[in-house]
């Protein structure tokens, strides 16, 4: 069995993220495709993020970096069998814990005594009397942008 170095590695890694396809609409599963080699190759977590963030980037998109770090931690933890044990990550995947069971009666109850439309009205610290819709303004504050603390929200609505 051939002995590959680290630069072995990390050229047949790049060779394999040019044949990918990075353009807007296809990165997310470009990059995790990206990661999942990665991971299987041993490729640092450091590394491997950089360089994907870096293509990201250069295909004109703004990756959010905790969903690139959710998906390097995704692929690593799938290729080390659950765990991520080096470099700056240090994360376990676990599964997910389960709702708890729907408890009617507590429901009963806060529907029979807690706030109703009226009250929530009445206790918010922002009124509109103009009988315009405000909605842009409410979302912005519900949903701060702020791109030097990593924060950019992505909002979708739809008509159903």
């Amino acid at each position: 069995m051939p002995v590959y170095t680290q630069t072995d590695v990390l050229s047949v890694w790049r060779t394999y993220l040019d044949g990918l396809v990075w353009q807007r609409g296809s990165l997310d599963a470009t990059a995790n495709l990206a990661f999942l080699r990665a991971a299987s190759l041993g490729v640092s977590e450091s590394l491997a993020l950089d360089e994907v963030t870096r293509r990201c980037i250069d295909a004109g998109d703004r990756p959010r970096a905790a969903k690139l770090a959710h998906q390097l931690r995704s692929a690593y933890a799938h290729a080390g069998n659950g765990t991520l044990s080096s470099g700056e990550f240090n994360y376990s995947i676990s599964v997910q814990a389960k709702w708890p069971d729907t408890d009617f009666a507590a429901i009963d109850e806060i529907v029979r005594t807690g706030f109703g439309l009226v009250d929530m009205s009445e206790a918010s610290p922002v009124r509109f009397s103009d009988g315009e819709s405000h909605a842009e303004e409410i979302i912005d504050v519900l949903f701060p942008n702020d791109c030097a603390a990593g924060i950019d929200p992505l909002l979708c609505v739809g008509w159903g």
